[in-house]
């Protein structure tokens, strides 16, 4: 899980491979989902979220609008 600002959490989860954004009312939904099995390493970034992933070891960059670039 990570934090930006005061009104968004990120969370990364397994084993389906999504990135939720979740906002200041609980209110979450998954942004982005890539094929690798887990994403277990997570860093949020100005205007983006780093994702670290399990099977191939790829990290992902994904923006606010969800696209993600390894």
């Amino acid at each position: 899980m990570g934090i930006e600002g005061a009104n968004t959490i990120w969370a990364a989860t397994g084993p389906n491979g999504k990135l939720f954004r979740i906002n200041i009312d609980g209110q979450g939904n998954a942004i982005f989902q890539t094929k690798q099995k887990h994403l277990l390493a997570l860093a949020v970034g100005a205007g983006f979220v780093h994702v670290g992933t399990s099977n191939d070891g790829l990290i992902y960059r994904v923006d606010n609008d969800g696209k993600g670039f390894v």
